[in-house]
């Protein structure tokens, strides 16, 4: 109801909630007429929050990319969920421009953007280092909630690729980390890891 009767302070509330049900999908099927009508903030939180599931499960999801794309196109200050959703698509398209033009909107001061950059250009030292900083007993906070996204799934990659008991014991606290995170995206991903390890 917020969504749709343009409430977004409601709309916040209800994405940040405990209790949220993340079966409930709205625009579903997207619709370009009916996006275009809402207030520019629901349009951010809303592609924010229906990115990560396109990630995941890509079937129809075209128009709702070409809405994403458009929207950092003209975005000035977009909000840190907004920003963290652009990581993910950049990641999963394995698209490095798109990650350069993320840096630089944030001034080239996140970790996480620098790791999967790093990582994509075939870089792992760098990448691990940039991506460990803002893991679980990392140096650095993450100001794009990385632990619920793809740089945590990145990361684990990178651990195992190095095969020691040093690196299993960050891959499990990553892992409980993310199951513990109260928004995750790749839920499923973790748990399947969780159960490897």
């Amino acid at each position: 109801i917020a969504f749709y009767g343009g409430n977004v302070d409601a709309f916040r509330t209800h994405l940040r909630g405990k209790n949220r049900d993340r079966n409930i999908k709205l625009l579903d099927p997207f619709s370009r007429d009916i996006f275009d009508r809402l207030d520019p903030l629901l349009r951010e939180l809303y592609l924010a929050d229906a990115v990560p599931r396109v990630i995941t499960n890509p079937d129809g999801g075209q128009d709702l990319l070409a809405a994403f794309d458009e929207l950092i196109d003209s975005q000035t200050s977009p909000e840190i969920d907004f920003l963290a959703a652009w990581l993910d698509l950049a990641v999963a398209r394995g698209d490095l421009e798109s990650l350069e033009r993320l840096d630089k909107q944030t001034g080239q001061k996140l970790n996480e953007v620098a790791g999967c950059t790093a990582l994509l250009r075939g870089d792992f030292e760098q990448a691990e280092v940039c991506l460990g900083a803002v893991m679980p007993g990392g140096k650095r906070k993450s100001k794009l909630a990385a632990i619920g996204h793809l740089p945590a799934l990145l990361h684990l990659l990178l651990l195992f690729e190095r095969a020691s008991a040093e690196a299993l014991s960050q891959a499990r606290s990553i892992v409980s980390s993310a199951s513990k995170a109260r928004k995750s995206y790749y839920a499923a991903a973790m748990e399947v890891v969780g159960a490897a390890i």
